[in-house]
């Protein structure tokens, strides 16, 4: 079995699952109340409490606000001092979906601001995604469509879904030279990798 072969059956098994289970959101932030009522509209679980990792499957997501600046920094450099930190660290540690809003007031000093992108793009290496905009669909949708064409209706369609994750896309996609990414109509791009072609100011156009 080839390294295709076996993605595309990882890949078969998640689609069977979600499409069983709708997925469950952890939203631990005050500041929240946008991402929990987008949430809410597109008919995903939301709870509003600090999870036991230990009880976490991949349908639960972990969406989190960082309200200080020492909290950011401490998280991305894997320390923990409270519950919420502690949580953070340890999905980070786990490889699970961490969603991170910062809502820490900016600094004046110009050091701290260069310790606070520093601090912004371990999170993003360690695979957290930061939602930096407004438009939400760009984070969330890509798990909806993801159920959605593991339901039963769209199982009448013939045509494969191929996920693309953030470790599929660094190992098959010449990403340094690419100018755009042309996303097909069967393929289903998750907020990890979505994110990371933003980072790269890599266009995303949809075939």
């Amino acid at each position: 079995m080839d390294m295709n072969q076996l993605i595309q059956q990882v890949t078969d098994k998640v689609m069977e699952r979600l499409a069983q289970k709708t997925p469950i959101y952890y939203i631990i932030g005050s500041h929240l109340n946008k991402i929990e009522s987008y949430l809410l509209q597109q008919g995903m679980t939301v709870k509003k409490e600090l999870p036991s990792l230990d009880k976490l499957t991949y349908e639960h997501f972990i969406v989190v606000e960082i309200s200080s600046v020492q909290s950011l920094i401490r998280v991305a450099n894997l320390i923990a001092t409270n519950q919420l930190e502690d949580l953070i660290v340890q999905a980070l540690l786990d490889d699970r979906p961490l969603f991170v809003k910062l809502t820490a007031e900016a600094p004046i000093n110009s050091h701290v601001i260069a310790k606070i992108n520093a601090a912004k793009k371990n999170l993003n290496d360690m695979g957290a995604t930061l939602i930096k905009g407004n438009d939400l669909d760009d984070y969330f949708s890509p798990f909806n469509k993801t159920i959605a064409a593991a339901s039963p209706a769209a199982k009448t369609n013939d045509i494969k879904k191929q996920l693309i994750s953030l470790k599929i896309l660094k190992d098959n996609y010449p990403v340094d030279e690419l100018t755009t990414f042309e996303l097909s109509p069967n393929m289903i791009l998750t907020a990890l990798a979505s994110d990371y072609l933003r980072e790269k100011n890599i266009p995303i156009v949809k075939e």
